[in-house]
């Protein structure tokens, strides 16, 4: 009888250490399982970057989980180990678990692929995000060039100068029809600039908008316009004198009225329309 229940505290100390086994895998498993689920779930969400920086702190997480997940490889090991332990001693490794080493090796190894796709998809998102931070960067160092330039063109088209009126009227001429044109290729630039960055999706990161820019561009034709109007109106006065102030502010409207493009004198069509 004494034989026989040595015996039977042995079968039971075996049974309770097979049971402990499955608790543990089942522990295991479940921890594993806990952690690849959240790994796949962080890893399946869309990438969002508005800088550079923004993919470098995405990357800098990429490599913790990377960590991670070579880290909890030794859960994978152990799983596998007990399940041996447990069958070689006749019992069922899966009585409290819901996987399988296979299963929990499996997922375990999908996410290495994972980790693949997710590298790729940040060096694409990276390369992107240096070319927007460059056109930002390039709009932003035309843009202020633009106001500077605006700033000095409007201080040298509306600088009085000592002389003779008319010619100035023809040296201002000169210098605000090729200010007129050289604005204009300034902001078409700049808009071209600026359809670029609307595409990207960043135009809210510009410092300045087209209509800002606009402005500037309006602001160099009607500074000209006035300019050349005014001197108009001085080489009048001078040429007669005679010639009421009110007669004068009716000459320089209609001017105004006919001369369309705001240059300051009137072409072809705008004199047979006068």
């Amino acid at each position: 009888r004494k034989e026989k229940k040595e015996k039977l505290d042995e079968l039971l100390k075996v049974k309770l250490e097979i049971e402990q086994w499955a608790l543990d895998f089942s522990t295991l498993s479940e921890k594993l399982n806990l952690f690849l689920e959240d790994t796949n779930l962080s890893l399946s969400e869309p990438v969002s970057a508005t800088s550079v920086k923004d993919v470098e702190m995405a990357l800098a997480v990429l490599e913790k989980i990377v960590e991670l997940h070579k880290e909890s490889k030794s859960l994978e090991t152990e799983m596998g180990d007990i399940e041996k332990k447990v069958k070689d001693a006749g019992g069922d490794p899966h009585i409290y678990s819901r996987f399988t080493h296979e299963q929990m090796k499996k997922k375990y190894d999908d996410c290495k692929t994972n980790f693949e796709e997710r590298k790729k998809e940040l060096d694409a998102e990276m390369k992107q995000q240096i070319i927007n931070e460059k056109l930002l960067s390039d709009f932003s160092k035309q843009s202020k060039d633009y106001v500077k330039w605006t700033a000095d063109t409007v201080k040298v088209i509306t600088e009085e100068k000592e002389g003779d009126l008319e010619e100035a009227l023809v040296e201002l001429q000169k210098t605000g029809a090729q200010a007129v044109k050289d604005s204009a290729k300034k902001l078409s630039d700049l808009v071209e600039i600026s359809n670029s960055l609307e595409e990207a999706d960043i135009i809210e990161q510009a410092d300045f908008s087209t209509q800002e820019l606009q402005v500037l561009d309006d602001q160099i034709k009607s500074t000209f316009s006035k300019r050349a109007r005014s001197l108009d109106e001085q080489i009048l006065q001078n040429k007669n004198s005679s010639i009421k102030p009110e007669q004068l502010k009716d000459f320089n409207e209609t001017f105004k009225y006919f001369d369309k493009d705001n240059s300051g004198k009137l072409n072809k069509n705008e004199f047979k329309a006068a």
